[in-house]
């Protein structure tokens, strides 16, 4: 997963952190390159929506609406590079970022999981998990299936971890399985435990984690930011993003509505995307959940061998729009 990181040029410009509104004054031509980008959109031609909102910069940087504007037609030209880079900018025009990548060092568990490993994190505004590290003495004599690298301080050596929120068990066995706000649980194991053979988290081990904590309420340009960003990366199929971001925008909105187009992107489109990323991140019942938040009439038996293939089926059905 990729972080975004605003570019220098613009920010020495702009400043961090404070609001700012755009210079005094008239500007027709800003109106109505917005107006044509949007018109252009709105017709498919998204190259030339792209083209009136880039005209914007040549005038006034510091206009967010043209960054959000550039965020969805690159979007749908699958330019997400430059769609990650005016993301950016709209939020850093707009003000502080009201989402906030976090990091909780050494987390006690919670003694009433006696089946599993439930980390207590401080902070209730946890959006969604971005990864975690374990450091362990007892694990560097185990064989590990994930990104690892030994250390030495002192006369001990220590292995660590480091395990991403995707689930893809061929390369590593570590995972975190459920979370919500004040917790996040982890589990390990193997799909196939003939090959792998489990390594057990101790009490010997730290655990470290890192996460998308809510900060603010966020400008209304910001959820329309946050929004579009979900789909982005549900296309470009970085759905540990994609969940972070339509769960933080219907966190700040959740009767969200494209202030643009409220056609085209809502609170129920939101809550599909996010369903689509939790189903390919292995969050099955998250997914049915979102799901049912849009339609309570579908209720699969989640005990049937078809259940995956229905819960996809249906997932598919409802998001298949211009949206998608």
């Amino acid at each position: 997963m990729r972080r975004i990181l605003a570019f220098l040029p613009l920010l020495l410009i702009i400043g961090c952190g404070e609001e700012h509104s755009s210079p005094v004054g008239p500007y027709p031509e800003i109106d109505r390159l917005l107006a044509d980008g949007w018109e252009a959109f709105k017709a498919g031609d998204f190259e030339l929506a792209e083209a009136k909102f880039d005209s914007i910069m040549e005038i006034d940087v510091t206009i967010p609406e043209a960054y959000l504007g550039l965020i969805w037609a690159q979007t749908r030209l699958g330019e997400y590079e430059d769609a990650e880079m005016n993301f950016a900018y709209l939020l850093a025009v707009e003000g502080k970022r009201p989402v906030i990548l976090h990091r909780s060092v050494d987390l006690e568990p919670d003694p009433s999981d006696s089946e599993g490993l439930t980390l207590l994190i401080p902070d209730s505004n946890l959006v969604a998990p971005y990864e975690f590290t374990i450091t362990s003495t007892h694990l560097i004599s185990e064989s590990i299936y994930a990104d690892t690298q030994v250390v030495q301080e002192g006369d001990s050596l220590y292995v660590i971890v480091e395990v991403d929120t995707i689930r893809t068990y061929e390369d590593f066995i570590y995972d975190i399985v459920d979370w919500d706000r004040g917790w996040i649980k982890v589990a390990w194991g193997s799909e196939n435990d003939t090959i792998y053979e489990p390594c057990p988290i101790s009490s010997e081990d730290e655990i470290d984690v890192w996460y998308y904590a809510m900060e603010g309420e966020g400008t209304p340009l910001q959820i329309d930011g946050y929004a579009a960003m979900c789909v982005m990366y549900s296309k470009s199929e970085d759905y540990s993003e994609a969940l972070a971001h339509g769960i933080a925008a219907l966190w700040m909105d959740p009767d969200y509505e494209f202030s643009i187009i409220p056609d085209y992107l809502n609170a129920d489109r939101l809550h599909l995307f996010v369903a689509h990323a939790y189903y390919n991140l292995g969050y099955y019942m998250k997914a049915l959940y979102e799901v049912q938040t849009v339609d309570s009439t579908f209720a699969p038996d989640t005990s049937s061998a078809t259940f995956l293939y229905e819960l996809e089926k249906h997932i598919t059905e409802l998001l298949s729009g211009d949206g998608e």
